[in-house]
This record gives C-alpha cells, structure tokens and sequence, in this order.
C-alpha cells in the first residue's frame, strides 16, 4: 500500500481500527516509528525509510481534523461494506514483536500496579495480536490506567466493525469464529461482508455454514435457527434419497444377477 493510492487506508496503515481517535493514532505511530529506528530495525533501509513515509501520511491524515473527518464520513456513508478493512490475522509480525519489546518495560512495570492489564491484554490477544499492542500502546503512552476496561471494550468493538460491519450479531458470529480458531471462516466472512453488504448477512451465513457444516451449524442454531431447520431438512431429504438409489441400484443388481443364471 502507498500514500498516493486511491485506496490507501491511513487506519489500516497504522494497524488500527477504522474510527480510532487521535490519541490513539499519536500513540501506536510513535511506536512504530520506533519499530523502524536504524538501532532497531535491521532489514532494508529503502523498506524502512518507505514504511516511515506511509506512516507519516497515516499520521497526516488521521491527525487534521478536517481530514479525518473526510475518511470517517466516507467510511460511514458506505452501507455496501466496501469500506470495511480486510481481515489478515497475524499481518504485521515483525511490527508486533518491535512494538511490544519497545513497551517491555513500562508495560511489566504498570502491570505491578495494575495487574488487570494483563487480562485485558491477553483477551485482545486472542482476537488479535495487533489488537492488544494497540492496547498497550495508548495505555501506556496516555496513561489510561484506570479507563482500561473501557479502552479495551471500545478497542474490541471497532475492530470487529471495521472488518466484520456494524451488524451486533455479525461481529458477534466473527468473534467466536476467531477465538474458536476458525481463521478461514472469519476470512471467508470478512470477504463476503466487504463484497456483499451486511444485506446479505442471511446468505452470507447459509453458504459458510455449507462450507464449514460444524461451526457453521453451531453459528445458523444459534443466530438463525429457521435456517438451520431448513438445511437439516434439505440434508436429510438429500440423505433418504441417497438411500433410496442405493437401495433400488442393489435390487437392480441382484435382479441382473439373476437373470445371468
């Protein structure tokens, strides 16, 4: 992605969730610039120096407000869900690692003192590990010790609107698809929800559910149970008629059987 693109994300960019305010912003781009210091990062100068640059566009843009205002109402005006972010998991290792040996020491010694930091943390973790840098990064830099709780709900909720839509059951469907370990199917959501619109959130769930029958059935049950019936009954109809051809292909068989004698 680079900062002339039309379709260059300045949230994506950064690693964040699309909405993120200001602070955050400042927050996670002082860490990362961090990440691409000379001291620090060892890799291709040219790919540093042009990581900077994106950056410091991301930056630029997020931090005018009357910029960030543009990309907030393009973003919200977009029911089609074209807007929405894709969804790489584990997009970005090197930038986690960096960031997260950057805030080591400040981040061990405000868990002495605020030990449920280390819950939050982990919790974000698991739906994402850029998440949880994120996290560490305005709390620490902003001092939000006592908002953390809140800071980690509100970080949580945009990331799951920003790749899965606004849809409370959509994102809660991605959120259990995550943390279950079925990666694939919170991309395959992601991309339908990109490409379709949450209009077609019914659609969208029957064909995963085709295509990942365990999670799936669990997900139709549970959110959209009339079309659960509805594939167990067309499952089972396909099943009785399985049977019937087999039964009637064995009777025709025997009967050839005979007629050869």
């Amino acid at each position: 992605m680079t900062s002339t693109g039309t379709n260059f994300d300045p949230y994506l960019t950064l690693g964040l969730p699309q909405g993120a305010s200001i602070k955050l912003v400042r927050a996670v781009y002082k860490i990362l610039v961090k990440a691409y210091h000379p001291d620090v990062y060892t890799g291709s100068k040219k790919f540093a120096e042009n990581r900077i640059k994106e950056l410091r566009e991301a930056l630029n843009q997020l931090t005018d407000l009357k910029s960030k205002l543009e990309v907030d109402e393009k973003i919200s005006n977009d029911p089609s869900g074209k807007n929405s972010q894709e969804y790489r998991p584990n997009n970005g290792f090197y930038e986690t690692q960096a960031a997260n040996k950057i805030l080591a020491n400040e981040w061990a010694f405000a868990c002495e003192y605020h030990p449920e930091l280390l819950v939050l943390s982990d919790k974000l973790n698991e739906l994402d590990k850029n998440l949880a840098v994120v996290f560490k990064s305005l709390i620490v830099n902003e001092k939000l010790y006592v908002k953390a709780n809140q800071v980690a709900a509100n970080l949580e909720s945009k990331f799951l609107q920003s790749k899965f839509g606004d849809d409370p059951e959509m994102m809660q469907i991605a959120k259990q698809a995550i943390l279950a370990g079925e990666i694939e199917f919170a991309i395959k959501l992601n991309r339908a929800v990109r490409i379709l619109g949450i209009s077609s959130k019914k659609q969208i769930l029957y064909k995963l559910a085709q295509e990942h029958p365990f999670f799936g059935d669990q997900i139709l049950k549970k959110f959209l149970p009339s079309m659960y019936f509805e594939k167990m009954r067309v499952f089972y109809k396909q099943r009785e008629l399985a049977v019937i051809i087999c039964f009637l292909t064995l009777v025709a068989a025997v009967i050839y059987l005979d007629l050869l004698k």
